[in-house]
């Protein structure tokens, strides 16, 4: 065992942009594994950058704290390093606590909004009539309806961050998304997350498992869909849902 000591760290220190710096030079090795996703280093690196960012644009300022309520799944790790590597608190607490229990934690970590799983969906309705609720992540894509969820976030301020917004690469062969995208010069990926991004208050982490695909997900600035493209995308069928373990709820109920 070695007796040196090590140096303290700069006056300046982030840990989340230390760990994707240090990461790096293996940004295609597998990061975290869930049930149904793997997160690459790379990915969560580009993942931990937007949901900071979409911390930061949604009013939530350096050292505010947010309550953390969210199943053990790659998203877990983007949430709690996004809000460190945008200055913000996160409180990770325990998912199989009582609405009482979160109420009591978000008072008295004086946490300004919470960040919550989209299984537990139900205790984030129960839980607005207590504390603010700052974002719901859930699985939303071009072929997943989300219409009682939206109107439940928009209605209590709450942003909706849509995850798998590719519907794990379907989108890519959806001749409708595809053609939308050509009339534009954009590929049928670029089309749903802009299709995504103009909805009010819900805001796509899509994955990209190349740096050029990283590119790609962030070149959707530049056009808009118009209304007669917005209804043929809302017209695919919205019954597809990728994420569904074993142990899931009811999603519908």
């Amino acid at each position: 065992m070695s007796d040196s000591i090590a140096s303290a760290p700069p006056q300046h220190f982030n840990l989340a942009a230390h760990l994707c710096a240090q990461n790096a030079p293996r940004a295609a090795k597998a990061a975290y594994i869930d049930d149904c996703r793997t997160l690459t280093y790379g990915d969560l690196a580009t993942r931990i950058r937007q949901f900071a960012t979409v911390l930061h644009e949604s009013g939530l300022r350096r050292e505010e704290r947010v309550l953390l309520l969210a199943h053990d799944t790659v998203d877990w790790p983007v949430a709690f390093l996004g809000a460190i590597y945008a200055g913000i608190v996160p409180v990770a607490v325990n998912t199989l606590l009582t609405t009482a229990d979160y109420a009591y934690m978000l008072s008295h970590s004086r946490a300004r909004a919470a960040i919550v799983s989209a299984a537990l969906s139900p205790v984030l309705e129960e839980a607005l009539q207590h504390a603010p609720v700052f974002c719901d992540q859930v699985e939303y894509h071009p072929f997943l309806a989300q219409d009682p969820l939206l109107e439940l976030a928009r209605a209590n301020d709450v942003l909706v961050t849509a995850y798998s917004p590719l519907a794990h690469g379907r989108v890519a062969d959806d001749a409708t998304l595809a053609e939308i995208g050509e009339a534009h010069g954009k590929s049928a990926g670029q089309v749903a997350l802009r299709w995504l991004l103009e909805q009010p208050g819900v805001s796509p982490i899509p994955k990209a498992s190349s740096h050029e695909r990283r590119v790609e997900n962030f070149e959707v600035f530049d056009f808009e869909l118009s209304d007669e493209e917005r209804s043929r995308i809302a017209g695919l069928p919205k019954d597809d849902r990728q994420i569904d373990p074993d142990d899931g709820p009811d999603w519908d109920e």
